[in-house]
């Protein structure tokens, strides 16, 4: 979007360790790319709620390295062109040096010395999102007068899972002068703000003009720039090792805390960051007895209740304010308001070793997806839907026996410098010992039963 020749850049923080909706979001799977409340992901709702108070032909998102490919694909899913919108993390280093990157980078690939930025998280929800472009157009204002704008939600309930801004004085525009960020507090500490006024839940939705921010960035985290600059000069792909040097350092502590420029604008417009499965209950909508529900679900005498069923039938009998999610290899039941513990059940699952806090039985890719029916160390049976023009392919650690089985459509397979047309029905067996493929020439998908 431009207004009055300004460029304005809405750039999407879409990291995040898969931890806190377990077993829907997951290590290789995080949350902005999870579908919960409805059809569209976390990252696709994000973006369409933008529009037309921002231009979406200049969305930006930042991901880690190994979430790139899928992120494609659900912008491609609502339209978007993937070209320079992804900005692939190799390591995650926190969101100072990930707003960094995005800035210097974007304003390297238009050619620009300046423009206005909007940071936002891609996996918060918001509810009125009227009231939220109003505020979109308040923040827009502020920034071109040189401040670092946050928005500051008013919160209505002490709240301890999330930071706490102070704020009181008045400034041009509506905004209000940052006195100070405050932890999460504990229950004690949040009621007292309630009461004192002047505090506002930390959005970690930001807006400001590049010069300003590269000003303070140089000020405050001098050597951070000085790194920055040479990794994105040098081009893509970044390298990891020139990555992984730089401080993991959050964008409040590296630049608001420190800033003379920061200043909140007060904002109600019904946002969570989802950060339970408490909160997703508290946000979406409820049945005559309080529950929410999605997926195929039978409940019977059950009240004040979330249930998602993500694969199979799920039956509640006789019980209330409880959590109950399922997916297809894992299920998780916990009091709902103390299902922020699903966090340390991952803990356990990873000290395990355990590929649940890991992946989905099924993944997708750019070329289409790969539902795992069996998993073992013995054998692995797994169902392939590649799509028209795309190509799977794998390189095995060591020699195995492969049997393939077409279900549908027509394939063409090369291994070991030998072609193969396979035809609807048929099935073909090899001594799989290098990088086979499996492509789809034809115009509908393509589905393959693989056993080895």
């Amino acid at each position: 979007m431009t207004s009055n020749k300004l460029t304005i850049f809405p750039v999407l923080l879409a990291g995040g360790s898969g931890t806190r909706l377990w077993p829907v979001s997951r290590d290789q799977a995080p949350k902005q790319l999870a579908e919960i409340g409805g059809e569209r992901s976390f990252l696709q709702e994000t973006i369409q709620r933008l529009h037309p108070a921002l231009c979406l032909d200049n969305i930006r998102v930042v991901c880690g390295k190994m979430h790139c490919e899928e992120s494609s694909e659900h912008l491609s899913a609502i339209g978007l062109t993937t070209e320079k919108i992804i900005i692939g993390e190799p390591v995650g280093r926190n969101t100072g040096p990930a707003i960094l990157l995005a800035v210097l980078k974007i304003l390297d690939q238009a050619s620009i010395r300046d423009a206005l930025f909007f940071i936002l998280p891609a996996d918060h929800v918001i509810g009125d999102v009227t009231r939220f472009h109003e505020r979109i157009h308040k923040a827009i204002h502020l920034a071109q007068k040189g401040y670092l704008v946050t928005f500051g939600i008013q919160p209505d309930y002490p709240e301890t899972g999330y930071g706490y801004i102070e704020a009181r004085k008045p400034v041009h525009g509506g905004g209000l002068a940052i006195d100070r960020f405050v932890e999460k507090p504990d229950m004690k500490t949040a009621r007292s703000y309630i009461e004192a006024g002047g505090f506002f839940w930390n959005s970690g939705m930001f807006a400001f003009m590049a010069s300003a921010i590269l000003n303070e960035f140089k000020r405050f985290e001098p050597e951070l720039v000085e790194k920055m600059t040479a990794i994105v000069a040098k081009g893509d792909p970044i390298a990891k090792e020139a990555y992984q040097d730089l401080p993991s350092i959050s964008f409040d502590i590296a630049i608001m805390e420190k800033t003379s420029k920061g200043v909140v604008l007060p904002s109600d417009f019904g946002w969570s960051d989802i950060g339970t499965w408490r909160s997703l209950y508290d946000y979406m909508p409820k049945d005559g007895d309080a529950n929410v529900i999605t997926g195929d679900v039978i409940s019977y005498n059950t009240k004040n209740s979330l249930i998602i069923a993500k694969n199979r039938l799920v039956a509640a009998n006789d019980i209330s304010d409880t959590a109950i999610v399922e997916t297809s290899d894992a299920v998780f039941v916990s009091r709902l308001e103390t299902s922020k513990n699903v966090k340390d059940i991952v803990s356990i699952l990873k000290q395990n070793k355990r590929k649940e806090y890991q992946v989905h039985l099924l993944e997708t890719h750019v070329w289409g997806s790969i539902q795992y029916l069996e998993k073992t160390d013995q054998i692995l049976v797994a169902k392939l839907l590649i799509k028209p023009n795309a190509v799977y392919e794998k390189t095995p650690h060591h020699p195995e026996r492969w049997h393939i089985c077409l279900l549908s459509g027509d394939a063409q397979i090369a291994h070991a410098g030998k072609q193969h047309v396979l035809l609807s029905g048929n099935s073909l067996s090899l001594n799989v010992q290098s990088e086979i493929t499996i492509q789809n020439p034809g115009k509908k998908d393509l589905l393959v039963i693989i056993t080895h």
